[in-house]
């Protein structure tokens, strides 16, 4: 346990560093996430945006190597306030340790909204807007689209790893 959770401390300033001055690691260990048991926060404000997981949550046959392992993860918040180059530093630091990427969320905030009807997506997948490679991925829809708020159109498969989710966050 120790000499994971040195690892985890050690890794957490380090992205900590790249993120710039305002980034501090919290001392205080905490429950983990994304089945790791523990934690270490990365905070910017007093706020955690980061973290670093290790040791796993579970059991049996993955768990073991996933003991092995360390998990960054990085909230948006953390991306968007830190320093100039970061990317590129973080890009460094992936090399360094033979790390790599397993998933990225990307998100964009659009609060002038899309700049046309939400349903209008229905009609630009239904148009082929979204193919791939001449492929129509699947598509899904969720919410009250009979009022039309809260709603969701989910482009791509999740088993595929390849899913877009644009939603309308209020009403």
């Amino acid at each position: 346990f120790q000499g994971a959770c040195n690892e985890a401390y050690d890794l957490a300033r380090e992205v900590a560093g790249i993120l710039g001055s305002d980034y501090t690691v919290n001392r205080v260990l905490k429950p983990g996430q994304d089945f790791y048991k523990y934690r270490v926060s990365i905070e910017r404000n007093g706020f955690e945006c980061a973290w670093v997981g290790f040791l796993a949550a579970a059991n049996g046959k993955a768990s073991d190597s996933q003991d092995k392992t360390l998990h960054v993860n990085m909230q948006g918040h953390a991306c968007t306030f830190a320093q100039h180059g970061w990317a590129k530093k973080m890009a460094d630091c992936i090399d360094l340790h033979k790390g790599r990427i397993t998933r990225a969320d990307l998100a964009l905030d659009m609060f002038e909204g899309l700049g046309y009807d939400f349903s209008r997506l229905v009609d630009d997948y239904r148009a082929d807007v979204f193919n791939v490679r001449g492929k129509r991925p699947s598509y899904d829809q969720a919410g009250d689209w009979g009022n039309g708020n809260s709603r969701s159109v989910y482009i791509g498969s999740r088993t595929s790893g390849k899913v877009t989710n644009i939603y309308e966050k209020g009403d």
